[in-house]
């Protein structure tokens, strides 16, 4: 992209007044706002999965269909991979890759038409 002498000088004038620098502190403190609401969020969800651990209810090891049971009491709402992850103490990428296809008949996903949305969320389907 090309600037003239004129666009040149305009856009030094309006860095130097802060008015870029306010929109970009404004935009920097949002996105650490939401940083730190995740990084409570992913410590809530790892002190509840903790919590199972110690009580005995979710072991180190577990038959497949036994996962399986506790990802549907588990997905009564919305929830993703990651937090089904730390729900059962196993890495999101064998979640993703080996549970969850396995299931498509007990859960439905937020975005069905798209497999691999960044933003896919799973429950349990409804009985009908």
């Amino acid at each position: 992209m090309r600037y003239s002498i004129d666009t040149f000088d305009k856009r030094l004038s309006e860095l130097l007044e802060g008015k870029e620098c306010e929109t970009l502190q404004a935009g920097a403190e949002t996105l650490q706002a939401g940083v730190e609401t995740l990084q409570v969020g992913a410590e809530t969800l790892q002190a509840g999965a903790e919590t199972l651990q110690a009580e005995g209810i979710m072991p180190k090891r577990m038959l497949r269909d036994e996962m399986i049971q506790k990802i549907v009491a588990f997905c009564t709402e919305w929830r993703t991979a990651e937090e089904i992850a730390v729900f059962l103490h196993r890495s999101k990428r064998y979640i993703t890759n080996e549970v969850l296809p396995k299931m498509d008949n007990l859960l439905e996903r937020l975005y069905p038409q798209v497999r691999r949305h960044p933003d896919q969320k799973y429950r349990s389907k409804k009985e009908k």
